[in-house]
């Protein structure tokens, strides 16, 4: 037997990605059916069928793999950046003061 959760068709809100309008769909954002049906050789039913998949207690907790070691954490580049972007902000920003009062200080 299948056991699962009943869904209705999905739409797109306000936000989200777009599937195109036309054409076959190799990968989809959400299932709207009325999107999928000309790809089927067949009518669709109003709802889909989202899988639940049983789980025997024996198994819990699943065990991940360690992950291997790679060039460093990913979010090292991404950090560095960060700490750049704060350097120019606390050297900048008095640089660009000082040049803003020289010019007023000219002006007068």
């Amino acid at each position: 037997s299948i056991v699962g959760v009943a869904r209705r068709t999905e739409v797109r809100g306000s936000l989200g990605p777009v599937d195109p309008a036309t054409g076959d769909l190799e990968r989809i954002s959400r299932v709207d059916i009325n999107r999928l049906e000309p790809q089927m050789s067949s009518p669709l039913v109003r709802f889909y069928l989202q899988l639940v998949e049983p789980r025997d207690v024996a198994e819990l907790p699943l065990t991940l793999p360690v992950p291997e070691p790679g060039g460093g954490p990913p979010h090292l580049s991404y950090a560095v950046q960060w700490f750049v972007f704060a350097g120019v902000v606390v050297v900048g920003y008095p640089l660009l003061m000082r040049s803003t009062a020289r010019k007023r200080h000219a002006q007068d």
